[in-house]
């Protein structure tokens, strides 16, 4: 299991995470991210519906792992799978559930990452 954390961001100045990665036997890479002092979104300026969480590759391109949701104690957990094994990890607040494609700026991000070989 490897542990990445998340940059500091001035839109999410309070914010404290770390994501937990390890790749299963499919060679699937499991993501695992839980999140303290995250503001709800409805909460934002302008106010937003959901976050949602992203997985971008070294390309460019980006897909939607699934949604965010902040407890009234402002933490948050997400897990989630990914067929990539270097990438980075991008959180948005959103409109809607299933944005075609993220919004900015991004809330939150993690730098790229490799994610750990599965040892046979």
């Amino acid at each position: 299991m490897q542990r990445v954390a998340f940059q500091a961001s001035p839109l999410q100045p309070a914010a404290d995470g770390k994501v937990k990665v390890r790749v299963d036997q499919n060679q699937n890479t499991l993501v695992e991210l839980e999140l303290e002092h995250i503001a709800p979104a409805e909460k934002l300026w302008p106010p937003k519906s959901v976050y949602v969480v992203w997985a971008e590759d070294t390309e460019g391109g980006i897909f939607q792992l699934g949604q965010l949701r902040v407890n009234r104690k402002r933490k948050a957990s997400f897990k989630g799978t990914t067929a990539l094994d270097r990438f980075r990890l991008v959180i948005t607040a959103e409109d809607e559930p299933w944005p075609e494609e993220p919004s900015q700026p991004h809330m939150l991000a993690t730098d790229f990452f490799s994610a750990p070989k599965v040892r046979r």
